[in-house]
């Protein structure tokens, strides 16, 4: 699992990653560059704002929501799920700096969620 998640440090303006199941509950983080603030309960809030935006997409019909990102002042946030029909369900939180290449952090994100799912599955 460790390997599979170096990965995403790959990424250029890579800070900080975690994999939550649906719920919350922390399977691997790495804190990276972020050093303030009570990491796991930020990193439990967001997820449980990615639930949120799931509940409000199907109440507007919208469907499901399988990413989710923001842009901070000074970093971007991008949010990943498995899919709520999967046998693993889990999401990927993945932290970059503002100039990071977000085209890449989807494609080696993607990579790594589906390795995470095979490897839950077991």
């Amino acid at each position: 699992m460790q390997e599979t998640l170096e990965k995403l440090r790959e990424i250029d303006g890579y800070i900080a990653s975690a994999i939550l199941d649906a719920s919350g509950e922390i399977i691997f983080k790495d804190q990276g560059n972020l050093v303030k603030g009570d990491v796991d309960r930020e990193l439990i809030t967001l997820n449980a704002l990615f639930n949120k935006s799931k509940e409000v997409s199907k109440s507007l019909n919208l469907g499901s929501v399988s990413t989710m990102n923001f842009e901070a002042e000074n970093a971007i946030a991008l949010m990943f799920c498995s899919g709520e029909d999967k046998r693993v369900h889990i999401h990927l939180v993945l932290i970059l700096e503002k100039n990071a290449n977000i085209g890449l952090a989807k494609l080696i994100s993607n990579q790594v969620m589906k390795d995470m799912i095979e490897q839950l599955s077991v």
